[in-house]
This record gives C-alpha cells, structure tokens and sequence, in this order.
C-alpha cells in the first residue's frame, strides 16, 4: 500500500500542471504578453497601407515570425487579416497535430473581435486544451476596425 501512496505522491510531483489551471495560465499569458503587442504600429501600419499582399518578405509575416518564437511554443499560430476576412500575414508552428486541429476548427468557430474561446482538441492527450482569441484592430487616427488578429495558443505548452 505504501508503494502506491508514494507512487501517487511521485506523480502528482511530476505532472507537468493540473488541466484546470490551464485555462487561467493561457488567460494571464494573453493579458500579460500578448496585449502589449496586439496593437503594434508595424501590424496596424500593413492594414492601413495598401497594397495588402501576403508574400514571404512582407514586413507583418517578420514581426509574426518574431512574436512566434518569443512565445517558446505557446502560440501555435498567429493570422492578421483585414477587414473583409483575407489574410494579410500568418506564421505557424509546425506541428502536424495542430494544423488538422486548427483546420476542423476553422469550419466551425468563428469568434467575435475580443471573445476568447477555450476547448478541448478531443483525440489527443498531449494536447489537452486549446484557445484562440480574436482581436479587433483600430486606426488610431480615427478608432475605426481595419482589421483581426487572431492568435492561437497551445495549452499543452503552458505546464
């Protein structure tokens, strides 16, 4: 009996988080790091510029790039688009498992500009919880929308 106790006692020492503690890590990881460059003057610089060509050397897919491997695995992908919903720029990781998962979710979640969605991706256990917000970007000059960003986050990434 003592061996399972102690058994137990090692791998609750050694589990990388409690699930329930994702969703508020990946919360804090969004208010902490992610909205001090939502609003950076080089991505809304793209929207407001024309022409809006999505192209390898774009200056947004740089600053993209950059801001994905700040993140050390956190953000699975980050996509800007304009106002009609074309995407201008988008940078991912290169995990095959979440590009199938990303891509059943882009059927069927469409999040409104500062909604926040936390889920599951049913089917694989090493990725317990996903969540993608949406934020709506604005003209300084004159606070119109011009455009989302959205960014994906890896909850498996936060533990």
């Amino acid at each position: 009996m003592t061996r399972y106790v102690m058994a137990a006692l090692v791998w609750m020492l050694a589990a990388p988080g409690w699930a329930q503690d994702r969703p508020m890590a990946m919360l804090r990881f969004i208010d902490r790091d992610v909205m001090t460059w939502v609003n950076d003057a080089r991505l809304v610089g793209v929207l407001t510029d024309p022409p809006l060509a999505a192209q390898a050397g774009h200056p947004a897919h740089v600053v993209l790039q950059g801001h994905l491997q700040d993140a050390e695995g956190r953000i699975s992908s980050i996509s800007l688009r304009d106002l009609d919903g074309m995407t201008v720029a988008e940078r991912r990781s290169g995990d095959a498992v979440a590009d199938l998962v990303r891509n059943c979710l882009r059927q069927h979640y469409e999040a409104a500009p500062w909604q926040f969605e936390i889920f599951d991706a049913s089917g694989d256990p090493a990725q317990t919880e996903r969540a993608r917000a949406v934020f709506a970007l604005t003209d300084p000059s004159n606070g119109r929308v011009i455009g989302t960003l959205i960014v994906e986050l890896d909850g498996a990434a936060f533990f």
